[in-house]
């Protein structure tokens, strides 16, 4: 009986693993149906930036343009005289020895665009809620790759050329 209860046990133990890893690895894959990867970022005055598939067709978005900037030092690789918050937030995932595995802007409501940041560190997963414009910035300091949701991105692109 005590061997019955074990093995049931560990059993038990062993589903909830598989669900949890399962959970957790769904964050890591998306359909590539469903989204496009997001390859022209340009940043232009007054705090609007474009995000593209190409050179000509994309979002024209507009930020505050701190995080306009932001996103400019961050296309550059530079860092000004002090670093911003995108800046020392990347660096502490990097000491941390935490990966930005991707950015999903993922939806759009009341004129605000909704994205989350996939965060791996070993084995764990964070999905975190962030401003698209914060998690752009950091995107570009750790080179990761970011991307919209198809529907989205077909509803609100344009042609700049």
């Amino acid at each position: 009986m005590r061997v019955t209860k074990t093995l049931m046990g560990i059993l038990i133990g062993l589903v909830v693993v598989t669900a949890i890893t399962f959970a957790t690895l769904q964050y890591l894959e998306i359909d590539e149906s469903d989204y496009i990867k997001i390859e022209v970022i340009k940043v232009g005055d007054q705090g609007f930036i474009f995000l593209g598939n190409d050179s000509c067709t994309g979002i024209i978005a507009k930020t505050s343009e701190e995080r306009a900037q932001s996103m400019k030092l961050g296309l550059e690789k530079e860092i000004e005289f002090r670093p911003n918050t995108h800046d020392i937030f990347s660096a502490a995932l990097e000491h941390f020895n935490i990966t930005l595995n991707k950015v999903i802007i993922h939806k759009m409501a009341e004129n605000t665009y909704f994205s989350d940041m996939i965060l791996i560190q070993g084995n764990r997963v964070l999905k975190l809620d962030s401003k698209p414009s914060d998690a752009i910035s950091v995107a570009l300091r750790t080179n990761s790759s970011i991307y919209i949701n198809k529907t989205l991105f077909e509803e609100r692109k344009e042609k700049i050329c």
